[in-house]
């Protein structure tokens, strides 16, 4: 979070930062799902839309419901899940987010940074640090909220985006942690999809390329906006 509002200071009369629902403490629930993605894709109209992680997911769940809504002037994923692609894996991986999801409906602001701490030593994150101002960011969240957007908008809900993403006719461009291999069949599966795409293997980055490469994020927007 700490590299987004990087973005967002660089860029002060240009960039806007949205947080996702139930984040940031704007609600302890999650926003109704379909207001919120109709809502989002209706934003990001015209804009350079640069999204991480489940953002990313948004974005293009957002953009496949709303296809003729708006287009974004551009399009960057930086590990973006463009949805499950068998409809077999679906159970399993809600039961897996719904667990979780009301697991963090039950903690408390102490606890919910104690999980953050634990969290990140998950392998997809590789040698990421949390700073305390990262980890004070984080937990401006209440976790009420950040478990009941995990329900709301669980990867097992999200339709596969696929198709969607094809139909986009703006600049797209992919990043992902050369660390971080599922992510990277991810986007390879994009780009076939679409080969107007590029993609960018992060090296030595996992899955959080914002936090490990934030000079190739910012050296890349700034391409995008001086082309404009």
């Amino acid at each position: 979070m700490a590299t987004a509002l990087q973005l967002c200071d660089k860029y002060p009369a240009r960039a806007d930062l949205v947080f996702l629902p139930g984040h940031e403490g704007l609600d302890h629930m999650a926003t109704n799902r379909e207001v919120f993605l109709f809502a989002l894709a209706k934003f990001i109209g015209d804009a350079h839309v640069i999204a991480y992680s489940m953002g990313a997911r948004l974005v293009l769940w957002s953009l496949s419901l709303a296809p003729r809504i708006a287009e974004p002037s551009s399009l960057t994923l930086l590990s973006g899940h463009s949805g499950l692609q068998s409809t077999h894996d679906r159970p399993k991986r809600y039961s897996q987010d719904l667990s979780l999801a009301l697991r963090l409906m039950e903690m408390d602001r102490d606890s919910y940074r104690s999980f953050l701490i634990e969290w990140n030593k998950n392998p997809i994150f590789g040698e990421r640090v949390l700073t305390e101002r990262d980890l004070d960011l984080r937990t401006r969240a209440h976790p009420l909220g950040v478990g009941s957007a995990l329900a709301e908008y669980s990867t097992a809900l999200q339709p596969n985006t696929l198709s969607a993403f094809r139909e986009l006719d703006c600049p797209k461009h992919l990043f992902v942690g050369s660390k971080d291999e599922k992510y990277k069949i991810i986007a390879n599966q994009m780009i076939k999809a679409d080969p107007r795409a590029k993609v960018e293997v992060v090296q030595d980055s996992s899955h959080d390329v914002l936090a490990s490469a934030p000079r190739v994020i910012l050296s890349h927007l700034d391409r995008l906006l001086h082309e404009v």
